[in-house]
C-alpha cells in the first residue's frame, strides 16, 4: 500500500469517527432539551461518544489492521448516520 493510499484509508477512518462521535454529541444535546431526559440514554451515548474518541487519538496511519477493523465496523454505520440526516433534511424541504 502506497503512502497515499496508507493517509486516504486513515482520512476515511477519522472521518467516520467523527461523524459518530457528532451524531451521539448531537443525540445527547436533543434528548437534554426534551421534558424528562432519559439518563440511562444518554450515559450510553456518552460512553459510546468516549470510546470513539479514544479510538480516533490512538489511531495512527501505520496501523493498518486497525484503520482495517475500524472502517469496517464503523464506516457503515457513519454512512447511515449521513442518509438518515439527508433524508431528514429532504423532509424538511417539503
Amino acid at each position: 500500500m502506497t503512502e497515499a493510499e496508507k493517509w486516504a484509508e486513515y482520512d476515511r477512518t477519522e472521518h467516520a469517527l467523527g461523524i459518530l462521535i457528532s451524531h451521539f454529541s448531537a443525540c445527547i444535546y436533543a434528548e437534554k432539551k426534551g421534558g424528562v431526559p432519559d439518563q440511562e440514554q444518554i450515559e450510553e451515548w456518552r460512553n459510546k461518544r468516549s470510546e470513539l474518541m479514544q479510538l480516533r487519538r490512538t489511531l495512527t496511519v501505520e496501523d493498518m489492521a486497525t484503520i482495517g477493523l475500524v472502517n469496517k465496523t464503523y464506516v457503515p454505520k457513519a454512512q447511515a448516520v449521513i442518509r438518515q440526516t439527508r433524508h431528514a433534511v429532504e423532509l424538511g424541504k417539503e
